[in-house]
């Protein structure tokens, strides 16, 4: 079954989980603002250099966005929320295709 740009569903699905795992417990912003910041610079840099996602992020101060696999999310609430973002149309995407 294809996913999502032409790949196959598994991988997307692999990719989506991943994502998933390493959001799981990340701190706000105002509870831990250098570990919010150092968590950011190292799941872009990730994102970024993986071969296989290829994603293009961007964060500045009013808002984020990630772009993976043929899918584009936003938030002007950080980039831990566009990945989130990212991670729920990637799922609906998945669950569409299946149908």
């Amino acid at each position: 079954m294809t996913g999502l740009g032409n790949r196959p569903a598994r991988d997307v699905l692999a990719c989506v989980e991943d994502l998933e795992t390493r959001l799981q417990g990340w701190p706000s912003f105002g509870e831990d603002p250098d570990g919010y910041v150092r968590r950011e610079d190292d799941l872009a840099q990730i994102l970024e250099t993986r071969p296989t996602w290829r994603a293009t992020v961007r964060r500045r101060w009013d808002g984020a966005s990630i772009s993976m696999i043929g899918l584009r999310a936003t938030s002007t609430m950080g980039f831990a929320q566009a990945c989130r973002n990212w991670v729920a149309q990637a799922r609906r995407k998945l669950e569409d295709a299946s149908a």
